[in-house]
């Protein structure tokens, strides 16, 4: 079975995006800012001292945090984007019994299925893993149903994690 990809410069930041959102300390952390946040700006309005003298220190704290992290997450997303050439180019994941094969413009990759950490599916994208920080990102819709299915069939033989 074969699968024919090509990411923009958007999906892989909505990529990035999507895996910074779903780790446990960003929730962590964002909750922890907006609770500042919010008990900032309800402090200096429900404080005796007059309204006139708001302190924007008791919310400039959270606000950077909550601006700072996304922001970053943009701008690193980006700029590995065009400092990789190999992530614009299209790739052909061959899914065959034995390997996985990445073929690309400028390169090959060949891997045996013991060595895909797991494959995950998003609402948009399936990621393979090479290892729990490494992953290939196939777009969702360059996947029919039949193919998925047989992705599953696969990866269930195999033993590979995943959430197909």
């Amino acid at each position: 079975m074969v699968i024919k990809t090509k990411l923009t410069v958007n999906d892989f930041i909505k990529v990035n995006f999507i895996l910074l959102f779903r780790r446990p300390i960003f929730f962590i952390v964002f909750g922890i800012m907006v609770i500042s946040l919010i008990l900032g700006i309800a402090s200096a309005l429900f404080s005796s001292t007059a309204l006139g003298e708001f302190s924007l220190s008791r919310i400039l704290t959270p606000l950077i945090v909550l601006t700072i992290l996304p922001a970053m997450t943009y701008f690193i997303a980006r700029k590995n984007y065009t400092s990789n050439k190999r992530i614009s180019e299209v790739i052909e994941y061959n899914f065959g019994k034995d390997y996985l094969t990445v073929t690309g413009e400028s390169f090959k990759s060949e891997l045996t299925w013991d060595k895909v950490y797991r494959v995950t599916q998003f609402k948009k994208w399936i990621l393979i893993y090479q290892s729990k920080q490494i992953a290939n990102v196939i777009h969702r819709c360059d996947v029919w149903d039949g193919a998925m299915q047989d992705l599953k069939q696969i990866l269930t033989d195999k033993q590979v994690k995943n959430n197909l």
